[in-house]
C-alpha cells in the first residue's frame, strides 16, 4: 500500500511542477481551492466522490478539504460508525483505529515540549518491557524512533504460557507491528505523568483537545495491553481531525524544532518511508501522509504546510485510501482535469506520428 502510495505521489510531484506556476481563479464561498490554487466547484466534487462509491457494494465514506488552514468542505455517504445505522455527518464520531497515532505522537512530543519526557532516552528507563524477549537494542526503543517506527521490533510465531505475545529486536530496522512501539509511549507518559489507564485522557484533553479545539475527542484505553489490537485509541470526528491537521500546519502548541521532530525524527529514505507520516517532497510541495487500513476501517489523511492544503477520509470499508489517492489526483487542477488530459493525449498522438514519420523518411532514404 505504502510503495502505491510513493509511486502515486511521485506521479503527482511532477504534474505540480508542471502545473504548479499556474495562475489562480477568484474565490468563491461555493468552491474549494485545488493544490495548485484553481477553483473547483463544491457541487463538481460532489458529483466526483459519488462516481468514486458508485460501483461500490457498501457505500462509506467522510471526506474533508482543508483550504488556508480551514476545513471548507465536507462530503459524506454512507454509514461510518461501527455499529451504527445512522448517515454520517461533520459531527457523527467513530474510532480512528491506526489513524490515532499521529496524533498521539502529537501528544507524546506535548510532553517533550515541556520537558518531561526525553525524545531519545529508552523508554525502559520509564517503564518495564517484559514483552520483549531480548534486552540488546532497548536502549534504541525511543520516543523518537517510535514515531519513525524504526524500534525494530518484531512479533514473535506464538504466544507465551501467559497468552501474551512476545517480541524480539532487530535494532534500527523498521517495525513489524507499529501498534506495540505506541502502546509503550504511552506507558511511558503514564509514568511520566502518574497516571493509570482510567485517568490518562484527562492529560490528552488538558495537553492536545483543549488547546485545538477538539471537544469531541477521547482517548480510548485498555489495560488488557498486548491482548487487545489498540491498547490506545481515539475516538473523534470530521472536524476534530481537521482541527488537528490545522493545528500542526499552522504550529500550534509546538516549537518549530519539536514540530520537525514529530514530522521528520529521523533522515529518511522516502521511497521507503513506513512511517505513520510519511513524507514526499517535490518542488515547493510537502506532503505529509498517513494511511491506515485495521479492523475494516480505513483512511486516509495527508496536509501540506507549506500552502496549508490538506484532505482526509475515513471509510467503514476498506477503500478510503483509494479513493484518497485518486482524489488528489482529480484535486490539483479541479474540474480542468479532462482538458489536460485531452491535451496530453493529443501530444502524445503528436509524437506517435511523429516516430512513425520519422521512420518512413528514414525508409525513403534507405530506399534511393
Amino acid at each position: 500500500m505504502k510503495n502505491f502510495h510513493q509511486s502515486f505521489l511521485f506521479c503527482l510531484g511532477s504534474v505540480l511542477l508542471l502545473l504548479g506556476g499556474s495562475s489562480c481563479s477568484s474565490e468563491s464561498e461555493n468552491s474549494v481551492k485545488t493544490i495548485i490554487g484553481w477553483n473547483i466547484d463544491k457541487g463538481d466534487l460532489d458529483e466526483y466522490f459519488e462516481g468514486q462509491l458508485a460501483g461500490r457494494e457498501e457505500k462509506s465514506l467522510s471526506l474533508g478539504l482543508i483550504n488556508n488552514g480551514e476545513l471548507v468542505y465536507t462530503y459524506h455517504q454512507g454509514v461510518i460508525e461501527e455499529g451504527s445505522k445512522t448517515a454520517a455527518s461533520d459531527s457523527t464520531r467513530f474510532l480512528l483505529n491506526s489513524g490515532s497515532r499521529p496524533i498521539l505522537f502529537y501528544f507524546a512530543m506535548t510532553l517533550v515540549e515541556d520537558g518531561s519526557l526525553d525524545l531519545d532516552k529508552p523508554l525502559s528507563e520509564y517503564i518495564e518491557m517484559a514483552e520483549v524477549v531480548n534486552d540488546s537494542g532497548l536502549e534504541g526503543i525511543t520516543t523518537r524512533s517510535v514515531i519513525a517506527n524504526k524500534t525494530g521490533l518484531e512479533m514473535l510465531s506464538s504466544a507465551g504460557q501467559d497468552g501474551i505475545v512476545g517480541y524480539k529486536i532487530k535494532p534500527g530496522k523498521e517495525s513489524s507491528d507499529a501498534e506495540i512501539g505506541l502502546n509503550y509511549l504511552m506507558e511511558a507518559i503514564m509514568e511520566v505523568e502518574k497516571v493509570g489507564f482510567d485517568q490518562l485522557d484527562s492529560v490528552f484533553q488538558q495537553k492536545v483537545a483543549m488547546p485545538l479545539g477538539m471537544s469531541k475527542t477521547q482517548l480510548i484505553t485498555s489495560s488488557d495491553a498486548f491482548n487487545t489490537d489498540h491498547q490506545f485509541n481515539l475516538q473523534s470526528n470530521l472536524i476534530d481531525y481537521s482541527k488537528w491537521m490545522s493545528g500542526v500546519m499552522n504550529g500550534v502548541g509546538l516549537s518549530e524544532e519539536n514540530m520537525n521532530n514529530l514530522l521528520n525524527p529521523i533522515e529518511r529514505d522516502e521511497k521507503s518511508d513506513n512511517s505513520d507520516l510519511s513524507k514526499m517532497k517535490v518542488g515547493d510541495y510537502e506532503f505529509y501522509t498517513n494511511t491506515g487500513l485495521s479492523d475494516g476501517f480505513s483512511n486516509y489523511v495527508t496536509f501540506d504546510r507549506n500552502i496549508d492544503w490538506g484532505l482526509l477520509a475515513f471509510s467503514k470499508s476498506n477503500y478510503a485510501a483509494e479513493v484518497g489517492f485518486t482524489g488528489m489526483l482529480y484535486l490539483i487542477v479541479g474540474s480542468k482535469i479532462n482538458l489536460i488530459i485531452t491535451l496530453v493525449s493529443l501530444s502524445l498522438l503528436a509524437l506517435t506520428f511523429g516516430f512513425f514519420y520519422g521512420l518512413y523518411r528514414l525508409y525513403k532514404f534507405i530506399m534511393s
